[in-house]
């Protein structure tokens, strides 16, 4: 993995009841964006996921 992706590994386990699918929100915290309390509105990146291993680009 370069320090320029972040990898989420793939679903181990279950149990009754859990979501097959999830959607994650993710900010990118720099000076000025994504920090403090108040709500970003709007991710810079939405990721679905299935449960299988994916990595998500960014920067430079």
């Amino acid at each position: 993995m370069s320090p320029h992706q972040r990898c989420i590994g793939q679903r181990q386990g279950s149990f009754a009841g859990m979501l097959t699918n999830h959607t994650y929100n993710i900010v990118w915290v720099s000076s000025g964006h994504g920090i403090g309390v108040a709500s970003m509105g709007t991710p810079d990146v939405m990721v679905s996921c299935s449960g299988l291993t994916f990595s998500i680009p960014f920067g430079d």
